[in-house]
């Protein structure tokens, strides 16, 4: 027996439609995010037979006819939301398992694929602890430092004087899975970056804080440290200590981070 189309629908299967080797848009979300699939007007046919989104090669999530309100299967009825954009949807609290690819589709005499998203759901980094250590001699400081997850580590050496700091090696990088670990130097500031597609976390603290000799030779502000980061679209911000600044070392720190301010 052959199913029609939308016997197929409402049967929950559907034949995977050949589209060449054309892929989909990358889409990164974090764990218990939300999914926007929208499809562009510009691309909808005037008139259709029928339009779904399908996750993966035959699971169909909502179905449209025309004239007809959206159909949505039970199992994701408490997790699509239908957009005030004509048959556009929103999923709710991805989990891993909804990461694949997600397929609009439109039979208007035949089968066409309007909109194609590869999507990865992804775990929030975690917090990167930052380890140091130094040693002065005479008009030098070497600081030895560590950058800390719980899947992984890094570490570089650091040196100071009177005039200037810099990283031995410059910096490095290790990529974990789905993820990079940094160390670095910037504006005499040791940074750990923790990072993957969808946040990132920074731990920081100044080389010229364990060199005090060298520090007390030039006139510095305080201004605070913290371990910051861009998570969901929103700024994380954790009170860790203080930093020893330069008078221009403030300014070029205000002018990149546009929040920081001095503490005196």
């Amino acid at each position: 027996m052959v199913l029609s189309e939308l016997e197929c629908i409402n049967s929950g299967f559907v034949p995977a439609v050949s589209t060449g080797s054309s892929a989909g848009t990358p889409v990164f979300v974090p764990t218990g995010g939300d999914l926007n699939l929208d499809v562009s007007d510009a691309d909808f046919p005037k008139t259709f037979d029928l339009f779904f989104w399908k996750f993966k090669t035959e699971n169909v999530m909502v179905t449209y006819q025309p004239n007809g309100e959206p159909n949505i299967r039970e199992e994701y009825r408490r997790r699509i939301e239908v957009s005030e954009k004509k048959y556009s949807v929103r999923l709710k609290h991805l989990t891993k398992g909804d990461s694949g690819t997600y397929v609009a589709r439109v039979t208007a005499g035949k089968d066409r694929i309007l909109a194609e998203y590869d999507v990865t759901v992804q775990d929030p980094v975690s917090p990167v602890d930052l380890i140091s250590d130094s040693v002065s001699k005479n008009s030098t400081c070497n600081v030895t430092a560590a950058c800390t997850t719980p899947e992984s580590s890094i570490s570089s050496s650091f040196r100071c004087d009177a005039k200037t700091c810099y990283q031995e090696g410059g910096r490095s990088e290790v990529n974990t899975s789905g993820g990079s670990l940094r160390i670095y130097l910037l504006a005499e500031s040791i940074i750990c970056n923790h990072s993957n597609q969808v946040s990132w976390l920074k731990n920081e603290t100044n080389l010229r804080s364990f060199c005090t000799k060298i520090a007390a030779n030039r006139g510095h502000q305080t201004v605070r440290s913290a371990q910051w980061g861009w998570l969901w679209g929103k700024w994380r911000t954790r009170q860790v200590g203080q930093l020893y600044l330069s008078p221009e070392d403030v300014v070029i720190l205000l002018g990149s981070r546009g929040g920081l301010r001095s503490g005196v």
